[in-house]
């Protein structure tokens, strides 16, 4: 008795490391199996690769700054990107706004201005990891009053005289262009 066996079919695989199906292909070697003719069963074989459906959690912080009021315009910019998922890559997270106030505030008078981040304003674009969800802390810009000291001018009249209709003052630091009404 003589044993044959099957030789030349070398079976692969269609590229691709991401979560997906991959066709698997066989080819034949005729000369290979002299003694068999080899056909290859059509139906399409693959190889699927799962997506890992573990929640991943991103964190963003949006940047904050705070300032006194100076007169000028100040800003912040930009935000944090973090996981603690080792197995995520953080290049799969997209900032989708694309407007001209991306990831900026700006603000010249004493006040909080938000950066208006949202979670609607990150995507995953990762095939491998689909259930990934977003924190979002909004960056801000906080600009608090200025230290102002209003001061009357000592005045003096003979009694009898007319009283002032106005008193004096000064401030010991309003900005250079700016300026204070109703002091009377």
């Amino acid at each position: 008795e003589t044993e044959d066996k099957l030789a030349g079919v070398p079976l692969s695989r269609e590229k691709g490391e991401d979560a997906g199906a991959y066709k698997i292909t066989a080819t034949v070697d005729a000369k290979a199996n002299p003694n068999y003719v080899v056909t290859v069963d059509e139906k399409e074989a693959k190889l699927t690769i799962v997506a890992n459906n573990d929640k991943i959690v991103v964190t963003i912080k949006g940047h904050t700054s705070t300032g006194v009021y100076n007169g000028k315009e100040q800003t912040v910019k930009g935000f944090d990107i973090s996981t603690e998922s080792k197995a995520y890559d953080l290049k799969f997270v997209e900032y989708t706004k694309t407007d001209a106030g991306d990831s900026v505030v700006s603000g010249t008078n004493a006040g909080t201005y938000k950066m208006g981040l949202s979670k609607d304003n990150f995507k995953n674009t990762s095939v491998n990891y689909p259930n990934v969800t977003f924190e979002v802390t909004d960056g801000s810009l906080e600009i608090t009053p200025k230290s102002l000291v209003v001061s009357a001018v000592a005045d003096s009249i003979t009694y009898g005289d007319d009283l002032p209709t106005e008193f004096k003052w000064v401030a010991d630091s309003l900005l250079k262009g700016d300026s204070l009404d109703n002091i009377h």
